[in-house]
């Protein structure tokens, strides 16, 4: 007799059917692929209308070119507050100094997502991150501020006198301009960030506004100058300062032949040049020249420098008439034409390059 096969087709069958069972068939969904807005690009603080108003935060896409205004209302559906002094971007968040609200607000730089909010700072003005732990905010009260960045609670307080302004953080040290303020200053203050606690004050040039670091390690500060209205007597030059901060000494002061308020500095992507801003336009020099440049490479001064290290450009601010709003101009260094120039928002006086 003729053996059955239809025992071990139907266990075949069953096998087959039960492995086609048993793959993974592809989600279908409608929901649209997250975005992140502000992955990367450029981030201007505009101060905002003196005494009234909000300042905001201007964003420009180096791809396309798209220029968003006050992101921060945008994504938090609040304004920022009055005035905003400057953004620094650090571990995964950008920190926004709102200077006359005395306060910095903390947002994640994908998205600018509100974080938080750092309070109990009387007259903040710029930001400068020690470790994952801990950042230091320098305040016009006399203080440099020490947050706790897990809390964004201040948890101490380094009184240094004058007007702390910018920070440099190298070296197991910071170090702080004590900036014109209210009234005059020439001083820098070291602060050894292990201890928290300031070790000296040197007298580096009268008003220092603003520092970068080259290359070789140097800390390069601008000073303004004295600009006396009642006593043109008392009237100082603007000076440029190379700093040693593994001595902590001067090394060299160049005379820059007239006075500056708020003269501003930066250094290229390799840090191999310097830029700053005089009244009658922006220098560029080499950190290992001896003489400074007689004539500028930009015929325009501009209220805020930057350097992109992403495209290799340069930025420059201009204010207009400080009420509405102003442009930012962008130049290739190898020739310093202007690339293209985009609007911003009222003052604006700062970047942040992500």
């Amino acid at each position: 007799m003729k053996k059955s096969l239809n025992i071990p087709i139907l266990a075949l069958t069953a096998v087959v059917l039960l492995t086609a069972a048993c793959k993974k068939e592809p989600v279908i969904t409608d929901d649209p692929p997250a975005v992140v807005p502000y992955e990367t690009g450029v981030f201007v603080v505009n101060e905002g209308p003196f005494q009234s108003g909000s300042g905001t935060v201007t964003f420009f896409n180096r791809t396309t070119k798209e220029v968003k205004q006050d992101i921060f209302n945008t994504e938090n559906s609040r304004p920022l507050g009055n005035i905003v002094q400057s953004i620094t971007i650090y571990d995964g968040k950008a920190y926004i100094v709102v200077n006359n609200a005395s306060k910095v607000e903390v947002v994640t730089v994908k998205d600018f997502k509100s974080a938080g909010v750092i309070n109990n700072i009387t007259m903040p003005r710029f930001m400068a991150g020690i470790s994952a732990q801990k950042a230091y905010v320098s305040d016009w009260n006399g203080n440099v501020n020490v947050v706790n960045l897990s809390t964004f609670v201040v948890s101490s307080s380094i009184v240094v006198g004058g007007a702390p302004d910018k920070m440099l953080i190298t070296g197991g040290k910071a170090y702080v301009l004590g900036s014109a303020g209210f009234t005059s200053d020439s001083t820098l203050h070291i602060i050894n960030t292990s201890t928290d606690t300031k070790t000296s004050t040197l007298v580096i040039g009268d008003n220092p506004s603003d520092l970068t670091m080259d290359n070789a390690g140097k800390i390069w500060i601008i000073c303004g100058g004295i600009s006396d209205w009642n006593n043109p007597a008392n009237n100082t030059h603007a000076t440029l300062v190379r700093f040693n901060p593994a001595t902590d000494s001067i090394e060299q002061t160049f005379d820059l032949g007239s006075t500056h308020f708020g003269a501003k500095i930066i250094c290229n992507a390799d840090k191999s040049k310097i830029y700053y801003t005089l009244s009658d336009g922006v220098y560029e020099m080499a950190v290992n020249a001896t003489q400074i440049p007689s004539t500028p490479v930009i015929n325009k001064s501009f209220y805020a420098l930057g350097f992109d290290h992403v495209s290799g450009l340069l930025y420059g601010a201009d204010p207009k008439d400080y009420m509405s709003d102003g442009w930012v101009y962008r130049y290739n260094p190898a020739g310093f034409a202007v690339t293209d120039s985009f609007r911003a928002g009222i003052i604006p006086t700062g970047f942040a390059f992500n």
